[in-house]
């Protein structure tokens, strides 16, 4: 069986893509071939070589494909949306970059670590979906300003993405009319679009296939089913829930980092074990600049409950109460 993966990286971010290729390729021996897709967006030819050296460790192909230069619809939301690197916006344009005879791709981004075996979901049945993704969490009101479902709003950090399917439904132009049409609200842009692209047509996987750290702020699992049942009444039940706690196959570290020392991030263990393996094993952990980011600061230390339970009241006045008032639909 042949695995095929996508990761796209700026320089910034390719130590943290090789840490997480090393664990992808660590859990994943018994596939036949594993072929690693990166949309490079200036990786320095140092970083290159050491993500070679990687790929070669284990016997696997890896592949760079250059970022282009100039795609109008990209560079406007990159100009737009200034907190994404533009590294984000390469799921938008994987057609034209993977090569014409791949059918399936499993798109990763850089701040995960892949901690047991992906045969099951590499299997997973996606011949009528655009995409397999987990599950996330969007306000009420967000989703109604976009006409998606209430029930079907995926994380694209991690996605089982059908290529067939994208060029069928020639894709990439839906991508575009959405970024055109200004009725649409991007919270977390690409993201967004691509939920809308494939609202009707998306796959639910397993939570345990991107668990990101924010699931890991819950104590108990109690917390989790008053504030996040409430708000999608199909999200994951108690036993996939604590299943994918315990046993995680991908961690998903998104929004906590496990690369600062002095910052607080849930299994930030599972990197470290793998970062030990890598060709910058020498290198200590980055220093978390507070000064610089006093915002980011006061978020990381709100209690996690009082912000959902903030989301519970906002999608309480969503469901109720008009919001059309109240948001410019230019």
């Amino acid at each position: 069986m042949n695995l095929n993966v996508c990761y796209a990286s700026d320089n910034n971010y390719s130590k943290y893509l090789g840490i997480s290729v090393i664990s992808l390729l660590e859990n994943n021996k018994l596939f036949k071939n594993i072929t690693v897709y990166i949309i490079d967006l200036d990786i320095s030819f140092e970083n290159k070589i050491k993500i070679e050296s990687i790929t070669n460790n284990y016997n696997r192909q890896v592949v760079f494909i250059k970022f282009p230069n100039e795609i109008s619809e990209i560079d406007e939301l990159a100009s737009k949306y200034i907190v994404y690197p533009k590294a984000t916006y390469a799921r938008l344009i994987l057609l034209r970059l993977l090569p014409n005879n791949l059918d399936k791709i499993l798109y990763l981004d850089c701040d995960t670590i892949v901690a047991d075996g992906l045969t099951d979901l590499w299997e997973t049945e996606i011949d009528k979906f655009g995409v397999g993704g987990v599950f996330d969490i969007m306000p009420i009101w967000k989703k109604k300003r976009n006409n998606l479902s209430e029930n079907y709003y995926v994380n694209a950090g991690i996605l089982l993405i059908n290529l067939k399917y994208w060029r069928e439904s020639n894709a990439e132009q839906k991508f575009f009319e959405i970024i055109k049409d200004k009725s649409y609200y991007f919270q977390n842009c690409d993201q967004d679009i691509i939920n809308i692209a494939f609202k009707k047509s998306i796959k639910i996987i397993d939570l345990k296939y991107n668990l990101t750290t924010h699931y890991l702020d819950f104590k108990n699992y109690c917390q989790y089913y008053k504030i996040c049942k409430k708000i999608n009444s199909n999200y994951y039940s108690a036993e996939q829930f604590n299943t994918a706690l315990a046993i995680p196959s991908i961690i998903h570290y998104a929004g906590r980092r496990p690369w600062f020392s002095n910052y607080y991030c849930p299994r930030k263990n599972d990197y470290i074990k793998y970062l030990k393996l890598s060709p910058w094993h020498n290198e200590a952990l980055e220093k978390y600049d507070y000064r610089k980011n006093l915002l980011n600061y006061f978020i990381i230390n709100i209690p996690k409950f009082l912000y959902y339970r903030m989301q519970l009241i906002i999608n309480f006045f969503s469901k109720n109460f008009s919001f059309d008032a109240f948001i410019n639909k230019k």
